[in-house]
């Protein structure tokens, strides 16, 4: 994804305006016209400086990570650039080769077209945190007592996704859909993540704040909410999308 596409993303992601972006930008103390904006998007202005990328990213309610490592390369070398280019396009292939093959074959397929597709900043995070966070290290895998049934250990894979152990989140995701993740950095108000709870359970739910506490709350209403404080609910991951094998 070049600069001038993640721009445009991340604009068209927030329903915004341009010039309410503008005017959000210059509230927070960078100036910035509406023309502005529209040239970074269509690629006609170079990569903005740190503070404004950080401001449009903000306006937008976005990650300012997705404009700075965007705007960073493109204004790298062109030994820089070429060499990460190659080197995530390695990785990419490495972690496709490594699938299971009795993994089922659209559950295969689908898991091949999120990493073909995966951003390259999303990949470097994925490789680049730290290590005790289990959704961004490659390779690694989290367990954790399901909701239901508490013997049961429910894998966690940044790549691969999980299995939906549930009808919780019925109509919405359908038990047995798989879910794609993403990580836990950019979620917001009303997203559907996994979760953990103090006792250790691995809830799907959808986020709600609530004021000084957090609500967790299936969409199937035979499941009740769960209300804690929010220091109280471990984030594992977003869930962005999900795929139902027929």
């Amino acid at each position: 994804m070049s600069y001038s596409h993640a721009v445009k993303n991340m604009i068209k992601k927030s329903g915004a305006t341009l010039q309410d972006i503008a005017n959000r930008c210059t509230d927070a103390g960078v100036q910035i016209t509406p023309s502005y904006l529209s040239k970074l998007q269509s690629g006609k202005q170079a990569p903005a400086s740190e503070e404004v990328n950080i401001a449009i990213a903000e306006a937008c309610n976005g990650d300012p990570d997705d404009l700075l490592f965007e705007a960073y390369l493109e204004k790298a070398p062109t030994l820089l650039k070429d060499f990460v280019s190659k080197l995530i396009s390695s990785l990419k292939k490495v972690m496709i080769n490594v699938l299971p093959d009795d993994t089922p074959k659209a559950l295969k397929q689908a898991t091949i077209n999120h990493i073909n597709f995966m951003p390259d900043r999303e990949l470097i995070s994925i490789i680049a945190h730290d290590e005790d966070d289990p959704l961004t290290t490659l390779g690694n895998t989290y367990f954790g007592k399901d909701f239901l049934t508490e013997d049961l250990r429910m894998p966690i894979s940044p790549i691969t996704g999980i299995p939906m152990p549930d009808n919780s989140m019925m109509p919405i995701i359908p038990e047995g859909a798989l879910l794609q993740l993403t990580t836990h950095n950019n979620f917001k108000d009303g997203d559907i993540i996994v979760a953990e709870t103090p006792d250790k359970k691995i809830l799907v739910r959808r986020f709600v704040k609530l004021g000084a506490q957090s609500a967790l709350i299936a969409e199937n209403r035979e499941y009740e909410s769960i209300t804690l404080k929010r220091k109280d609910i471990k984030v594992i991951a977003r869930v962005k999308s999900f795929v139902k094998e027929l």
